[in-house]
């Protein structure tokens, strides 16, 4: 007996000690600090090499982010010269496309960047400044017919081009959300098709020959068919260019811009002086940085290569999932653990609200009936999104990632208090009736009969399907990079960017989930084994 408390006490200290430590991570990995008067916090998108990429700790080229990562690119050696010339620290942020901008909005970081064009509606939202031309590129292969009078050129004229589309039903893919996705392709009157999430898989629907061409910013483009993209020489890139030079045709154009807080005058006056400063006295100087971000970007590869040991990859590869993992770990544990608690305070209000008659018991029912009907019918995705864009903007506190964090949460752990309540009230149609019609006859309250026999039966029934719903919860975070959550999927997505594999990242999201599901059901059925026994 005294042996058995001790293991539950084990336990219960060893379960504390873990989610103890998931916070603790949670909370350097979200720490938010306002940037001092001295420093600048630059946002990036570190997915459009040679503009902006994520590299090496080894190379002098390449800068370290809040994060313990590295980028480069032209975008960031832009943004050097201009911290020097402001006499300001540069601190950059990495994250993904639908968090950075947002970021901008709420002020947690004070101006973004990372091959981001202008357009209105960004405008409306936040202060732009054009800091390069925006180029559009093709990527296609060199074998397509369509092409033919193309092969081994540098550049296709708009008019050459419309006469193409003309000729040919040609399709075309790009990145989701991207300037291309939302109005340059419509406007060239090409065949939107298979559009994807990162780059890497963009060319592999050319390769595949699934689509014509991939349509995107020509330096990247460029640098794509040089390099690893390109390793048996099937891709070739053309650069649109205009001969015309017409009003109608400078709707294509979306220049590459800096993003900075609609209130933050005072920055973006200084930014602007800085960069008009920058281009009088070199007017060709992001020409200059290109090159410069291409050949710290061939290093990095031919570096990589020389050091892509089994154990040095697998080493590389895991600190990469590290903060996606304890970010999923604690969002599926902590929506688990208050989402049941919720359930349980809900339940009996749930029930002695269920058969009342009086008015405002009826109201309080209908209320938890539409709530569980909402968190079963509408997709979770657009839950955490309709969230977010009530939220962020108008409560204080939800400033960055672990504002991002605690909309996530509340979006999980709602729809698992609802799906315990739901799954409990109607566990009370298939009760055992004779221990409660004993307990009513001796003398016992409705409150101690609920207690003690009602929630125990619903407990010892509802406590396994915790486990299922933890898996659930574990599989949903994944969903949540639509708001700018880092997780598994997000981490391999911006992996296939850096080592052009899509099968890999893949692989080692897919046995992480594995191993935590497995360990999840081995626990499960260790504990359904005891209660047996018992």
């Amino acid at each position: 007996m005294f042996q058995s408390k001790i293991q539950q006490i084990l336990k219960i200290f060893t379960f504390v000690i873990i989610i103890l430590f998931l916070h603790y991570k949670l909370l350097q990995i979200c720490n938010y600090k306002k940037p001092s008067s001295d420093s600048i916090m630059l946002g990036v998108v570190s997915n459009s090499p040679p503009l902006c990429f994520d590299s090496n700790s080894y190379n002098h080229n390449s800068y370290r982010t809040e994060a313990g990562t590295y980028v480069s690119g032209s975008d960031i050696f832009l943004f050097q010269e201009l911290a020097k010339k402001m006499n300001k620290q540069l601190k950059i942020k990495s994250l993904n496309f639908p968090g950075i901008l947002n970021e901008v909005e709420q002020g947690t970081i004070d101006a973004a960047i990372g091959n981001m064009n202008i357009t209105e509606e960004r405008k409306k939202r936040m202060k732009t400044i054009e800091y390069d031309k925006s180029k559009i590129g093709f990527l296609i292969r060199k074998d397509n017919l369509k092409f033919q009078n193309y092969i081994n050129k540098k550049e296709i004229t708009l008019k050459d081009l419309k006469t193409l589309i003309k000729q040919h039903d040609i399709s075309a893919t790009t990145t989701v959300s991207s300037i291309y996705d939302i109005e340059i392709l419509h406007k060239l009157n090409l065949h939107k098709s298979n559009l994807k999430e990162d780059l890497v898989n963009c060319v592999n629907e050319v390769e595949n020959n699934r689509v014509d061409l991939f349509i995107f910013e020509h330096p990247v483009i460029n640098l794509m068919t040089l390099l690893k993209a390109n390793k048996q020489n099937k891709f070739q890139s053309l650069q649109l260019i205009d001969n015309e030079n017409n009003d109608s045709n400078k709707e294509l154009q979306h220049p590459l811009g800096i993003f900075i807080n609609s209130k933050n005058q005072k920055l973006y006056q200084e930014i602007t002086k800085k960069i008009d400063e920058i281009k009088k006295y070199n007017p060709n100087i992001m020409e200059n940085l290109r090159e410069k971000a291409i050949q710290t970007y061939k290093n990095d590869h031919i570096h990589n290569k020389q050091n892509n040991t089994i154990g040095t990859r697998i080493v590389n590869i895991i600190k990469t999932y590290q903060d996606s993992f304890y970010i999923s770990l604690t969002l599926a544990i902590d929506a688990i653990l208050i989402g049941f608690l919720l359930a349980l305070i809900l339940l009996p209000l749930k029930i002695w609200c269920q058969y009342s008659k009086k008015p405002i018991k009826k109201a309080i029912n209908y209320i938890l009936v539409l709530c569980i009907h909402f968190a079963k019918a509408v997709p979770i995705t657009i839950q955490v999104v309709l969230m977010y864009n009530l939220l962020i903007q108008r409560i204080f506190f939800l400033k960055g990632l672990m504002g991002i964090f605690c909309i996530s949460l509340t979006i999980t752990l709602l729809n698992n208090a609802f799906y315990f309540l739901n799954n409990m009230s109607r566990q009370i149609n298939f009760l055992e009736y004779g221990p409660i019609e004993a307990a009513y006859a001796l003398g016992l309250t409705s409150k101690q009969v609920f207690r003690h026999i009602i929630l125990e039966q619903i407990l010892k029934r509802e406590i396994p399907n915790i486990w299922d719903q933890f898996i659930v919860n574990l599989k949903e975070t994944a969903l949540y990079s639509i708001i700018g959550l880092p997780n598994l999927l997000w981490t391999a997505q911006r992996n296939i960017a850096i080592t052009y594999d899509t099968i890999t990242p893949f692989i080692i999201i897919s046995i992480i989930y594995i191993t935590l599901a497995s360990l999840t059901q081995f626990l499960k059925q260790k504990t359904l084994f005891k209660k047996h026994n018992n």
